[in-house]
C-alpha cells in the first residue's frame, strides 16, 4: 500500500511537466480533483479500492511536486527565491512530521479493540483528511489568489491581466522593467529535455548533485524510519 504510492508519485513527476502548458493555476485545481477523487476511494473498506486510490494519491503527490514549485518560482521575486524556496522546504518536512504524528493513536497488535473508533474508523479519517485540505487550497486560489503566474501570462499575451499582478507583487515604476526581464522561451515548455538534462555541460553538473543528493536520502534509511515513525514514537 506505501509502495505503490511511490510508484504513482514517480508516474506523476515525470509525466506532468507538458500540463504546465495549460497555467499552473489550473492545474493545481486539476490535480486536486485527483486528489479528492483518490481519498475518496481510499475510504471504501476493499483492498483493490484502496491500492487503486493510493496510486492515484500519489499520482497527485508527483504532480504536486511539478507544479507548485514552478508556480511559487514563477511568483517570486527574483530576489526571494532562496528564502521562500527554503521556507517551502521547511513547511513540506513540518507536513511529513504532522502527518506521521497522526499514527501514534493507532494501538499495537496487543491493545485492539474492534469496537472502539479509533480501531475501526480512525484509518478513514486520516485517508480524509487531504480532502479537506485540498478545498482549502483550491477555496484560496479562486479567491485570494486568483491569477495565474506573470511567465504564462506573458506567454499568453494577456497584458492586461499581466499588468495587474505585477502591480500586486511590484512597486509602480519596476512593474515593466520587470515584466521585460521575463523569458519565454520558444517552444515546448521551455525546459531542457530529458537527453539535454543528463548530457549538457550547462545541466550536467546540476543534474549529479541533485541525483546525489537524493541517493544519499535514500541510503541513510530515513523511509524506514519514517514510514515506522507512530511505532518508534510509540515505543517505551
Amino acid at each position: 500500500m506505501t509502495t505503490i504510492s511511490s510508484v504513482g508519485m514517480a508516474v506523476g513527476a515525470l509525466s506532468s511537466g507538458p500540463l504546465t502548458k495549460f497555467g499552473k493555476k489550473n492545474c493545481i485545481h486539476a490535480t486536486n480533483l485527483v486528489v479528492i477523487l483518490a481519498c475518496g476511494l481510499c475510504l471504501v473498506k476493499s483492498l483493490g479500492v484502496v491500492l487503486t486510490g493510493r496510486f492515484l494519491y500519489g499520482l497527485a503527490g508527483g504532480a504536486f511536486s511539478v507544479f507548485v514549485p514552478s508556480f511559487i518560482n514563477e511568483v517570486t521575486p527574483t530576489e526571494l527565491k532562496g528564502p521562500f524556496g527554503s521556507s517551502t522546504q521547511i513547511l513540506i518536512t513540518l507536513g511529513i512530521m504532522i502527518s506521521n504524528l497522526l499514527g501514534i493513536p493507532f494501538p499495537t497488535k496487543d491493545d485492539i479493540n474492534t469496537h472502539s473508533f479509533v480501531d475501526d474508523q480512525y484509518w478513514r479519517v486520516l485517508f480524509a483528511l487531504p480532502i479537506a485540505l485540498s478545498l482549502i487550497q483550491s477555496a484560496l486560489i479562486f479567491t485570494l489568489f486568483n491569477y495565474e503566474t506573470p511567465k504564462y501570462l506573458k506567454q499568453l499575451g494577456r497584458s492586461a491581466e499581466l499588468n495587474i499582478i505585477m502591480g500586486k507583487i511590484y512597486s509602480h515604476d519596476q512593474v515593466q522593467s520587470r515584466i521585460d526581464a521575463i523569458v519565454i522561451a520558444s517552444g515546448g515548455s521551455g525546459g531542457p529535455t530529458y537527453r539535454e538534462t543528463l548530457t549538457s555541460p550547462k545541466y550536467m553538473l546540476s543534474t549529479i548533485i541533485g541525483c546525489t543528493l537524493s541517493l544519499m536520502q535514500q541510503l541513510s534509511g530515513i523511509n524506514i524510519v519514517m514510514f515506522y515513525s507512530s511505532k518508534i514514537l510509540d515505543s517505551p
